[in-house]
């Protein structure tokens, strides 16, 4: 092979291995540009999270749902049958999104659905109620116990 090809071959290999570098270099700062959104998103959403509550199964008339379940949901939570309820419970008394619970610092805040009756500590609720914890929640011939609890970041403790 003559000189030329071999510098035309070096020429090409330097060059190769130069854009081979570059996109190397390009996919690491996707990669990490890509990580610090994850992590950024993950710490957004476990900030969300400063308090949550479980809804624990006293007593259901009906037997499906055995004594001592528990439900757990944080901020705005629908309660229901259907399949994209954030507390999905399969029961008769309880309708498709029968309810929806905020949890808040020192309470649940819970809005019934149109139609739907909700309990809190024996009274019905009309358009929107607060319960605190160790409240009792009657749906029907369900009764949950609210425990609340709050998120603890174990990195500040």
């Amino acid at each position: 092979m003559s000189d030329t090809a071999y510098q035309v071959l070096i020429y090409a290999a330097r060059y190769w291995f130069a854009a081979l570098a570059v996109f190397i270099a390009a996919r690491a700062v996707i990669a990490s540009v890509r990580e610090a959104r994850i992590v950024r998103d993950i710490r957004r959403r476990i900030e969300e999270v400063a308090a949550f509550a479980e809804l624990i199964v006293i007593e259901d008339g009906l037997g499906v749902l055995r004594p001592g379940a528990r439900y757990a949901f944080a901020r705005d939570a629908v309660l229901g049958s259907a399949s994209g309820s954030d507390v999905r419970l399969r029961h008769r008394d309880v309708g498709r999104k029968h309810a929806t619970f905020c949890a808040e610092a020192d309470c649940v805040r819970v809005k019934p659905a149109r139609g739907k009756e909700v309990r809190l500590d024996g009274e019905r609720v009309k358009k929107e109620g607060l319960i605190f914890d160790g409240g009792e929640i009657a749906i029907g011939s369900i009764r949950f116990r609210v425990k609340m609890s709050e998120y603890i970041d174990e990195t500040h403790a």
